[in-house]
């Protein structure tokens, strides 16, 4: 009588452990790659959204009303899919998948919308972290980025 309450009670007490961690170590990595993404942004800089879960399957995230403001230049999505992201600590930020709905983006000299995009293995070189990158350039995200194929 006692083993099947013994082996019931270890496989509850393994089944809850699981669930917590499948649930709390996602959430923290997010968490811990939300705050070095805005700590490499450049000073002045901001990225805001209304709700991020991670992709467990993607090794990724999910985002919806996204708001990236780099010095003059304002790019927004309704939704952001991110695909196994890769911080390098030489500042190189890589995806295998990044899909947004509804992109756009405004400065003094670009305001482009679309209905979505979607990139397969991007990298954008440490961008985030150069001091000479020019304020003045309302497209220097999209002009340093570079497509693996």
């Amino acid at each position: 009588m006692k083993r099947p309450l013994l082996a019931a009670g270890l496989t509850v007490a393994f089944i809850g452990m699981v669930a917590y961690g499948t649930h709390y170590g996602p959430q923290h990595a997010l968490k811990n790659g939300l705050e070095r993404f805005r700590a490499a942004l450049p000073p002045g800089s901001s990225f805001e959204f209304s709700s991020a879960r991670p992709d467990l399957l993607a090794r990724g995230a999910h985002f919806t009303d996204v708001t990236l403001h780099v010095h003059n230049v304002l790019y927004r999505a309704h939704e952001l899919h991110l695909g196994h992201v890769t911080l390098s600590s030489n500042g190189e930020i890589s995806f295998t998948r990044l899909d947004l709905a509804q992109p756009s983006i405004q400065s003094a000299k670009i305001d482009a919308q679309a209905n979505s995009v979607h990139l397969r293995g991007l990298i954008i070189p440490q961008i985030m972290a150069q001091a000479s990158m020019p304020s003045n350039s309302p497209n220097w995200y999209l002009t340093t980025a570079m497509l693996r194929t």
